[in-house]
């Protein structure tokens, strides 16, 4: 009885501590800049892009050599939100977006026997985390990220060989960066803010911003 009285006691604490989206948004602010710097470390930005093959009106589309830049832009978007629901875990949510993200990759068609080069441009792409933080040991869990939309896409090519071909194909990547693509940088990210939050110094930050 007596432990769970002190846990209720650590996490009312916490709470206070951390009470106010002023506050909230600054532990945010405090840990993107981390994330931006682990980003650049783990040679994230420019980030490769897997080899992808997709099928578009009878034709195989292999996409290789695909690199995505601007991942190192990452920040806060919108105020973040506090809530628990335990006895020791504080949760903290926010969004993210990103100052500007392009992308390129080679595209090989067949049996159209085309070869061209895309460059991508996406605007307003949004991620969402959530930390959770225990009122007993100041330490912090990733419990998820991801990105939530990959906003507005714009495919540019300099090659129209492809005649009635080409809108579909550019259909295809759209989808593609929406789902597999928006996957796989989401897997990154996760794994890259885990990476900064296990080397933030929490208690301090918190202090910081009392």
């Amino acid at each position: 009885m007596f432990r769970c009285c002190c846990n209720v006691t650590g996490l009312q604490r916490l709470l206070t501590r951390l009470h106010g989206t002023v506050k909230t948004n600054a532990l945010v602010d405090r840990l993107t800049p981390k994330l931006r710097k682990d980003i650049l470390k783990n040679g994230l930005d420019p980030m490769s892009l897997p080899e992808l093959d997709t099928e578009v009106l009878g034709n195989i589309v292999a996409l290789s050599e695909g690199s995505l830049e601007g991942l190192s832009t990452i920040h806060r978007s919108g105020d973040s939100h506090l809530s628990t629901g335990e006895t020791e875990w504080v949760s903290v949510q926010a969004g993210l977006s990103f100052s500007r993200l392009s992308a390129s990759y080679e595209i090989g068609v067949e049996p159209a026997g085309a070869e061209l080069s895309v460059l991508i441009e996406l605007c307003d792409t949004e991620a969402r985390f959530q930390l959770s933080i225990s009122a007993k040991t100041l330490k912090a869990r990733l419990d998820r990220f991801e990105i939530t939309d990959m906003g507005d896409v714009t495919v540019d090519t300099k090659d129209f060989s492809l005649g009635f071909l080409l809108d579909p194909l550019i259909n295809s990547i759209i989808k593609l960066l929406k789902t597999k693509i928006a996957a796989v940088i989401s897997k990154a990210l996760f794994n890259t803010m885990r990476e900064a939050l296990g080397d933030m110094d929490l208690n301090a930050t918190i202090k910081s911003i009392d």
